[in-house]
């Protein structure tokens, strides 16, 4: 069923400065040869069904397709996907600020924490035992 190169025995071969040779192409149905030397063949009609059958058999339908993405649902995950992004930048930027902030509120309580030990030292320094009471509201 495929057709021999009656030159060079269906190889890729040929003068290519010259511009004449052999080329090859393969298809589903079989080896196509295309050559200048090339036996003429006779395509029968029964090869001309087969050929039509395995295209029918293959090809794509509107429903292979019908649940495929659309340009426009491509694009509108594209918005999606960006906005996404530029929240997670925007969460990015504010959890940096908090970790400042908390660090800022870190040092301070030490720093109240160390007036309190220095508060109570004076205190028993100078003899006065007062607790303080929290005024509740």
């Amino acid at each position: 069923m495929t057709a021999r190169c009656a030159c060079h025995n269906g190889e890729d071969r040929g003068d290519r400065g010259s511009g004449v040779g052999c080329r090859v192409m393969l298809c589903g149905m079989g080896r196509v040869l295309n050559c200048m030397n090339m036996t003429a063949k006779v395509t029968t009609l029964n090869e001309l069904g087969e050929t039509l059958t395995f295209v029918v058999q293959h090809m794509v339908t509107k429903d292979d397709i019908k649940e495929m993405a659309t340009k426009a649902d491509i694009a509108a995950l594209g918005e999606q996907i960006a906005s996404i992004e530029r929240d997670l930048k925007q969460i990015r930027r504010d959890l940096y600020e908090l970790a400042e902030k908390v660090e800022n509120v870190t040092g301070y309580r030490k720093e109240i924490d160390h007036a309190l030990e220095r508060i109570a030292a004076i205190e028993r320094h100078l003899g006065i035992n007062k607790k303080i009471a929290l005024k509740e509201p």
